[in-house]
């Protein structure tokens, strides 16, 4: 399994739930949790595209946050709404952040399909 904090997108990028679940739209975040294990995932594409890779994010979405936990890896899209009108929206969100995280990574989707849960 990958460290996450071996990569500079990712360091440069560390959250918390609190803040990766933030709902501008509504004033509130999603979760309280402070747990600091967390990349931003909309700030590491950002940080991505602007340091590494100027071409990557010009039609990328991604999810809000990137997070080990118990050596799992997870991709979390945090939703204040109805999950089924967001359907295509996260899949495609889920799609693009693990092709941001295998180009951060070096690592084949097939490596990353091992250890992690989306």
């Amino acid at each position: 399994m990958t460290n996450l904090w071996d990569y500079e997108t990712y360091r440069e990028n560390k959250s918390n739930f609190c803040i990766t679940s933030y709902d501008s739209k509504n004033n509130v975040s999603l979760s309280n949790s402070r747990y600091d294990n967390v990349v931003n995932m909309d700030s590491a594409r950002e940080w991505y595209a602007k340091n590494v890779d100027s071409t990557f994010s010009k039609h990328c979405l991604s999810v809000d946050a990137l997070s080990i936990i118990n050596n799992q890896v997870f991709f979390i899209e945090f939703k204040n709404c109805k999950v089924s009108k967001e359907r295509k929206d996260i899949l495609q969100k889920v799609h693009d952040s693990i092709s941001l995280h295998c180009s951060v990574t070096q690592e084949s989707v097939l490596d990353v399909n091992n250890y992690c849960d989306v």
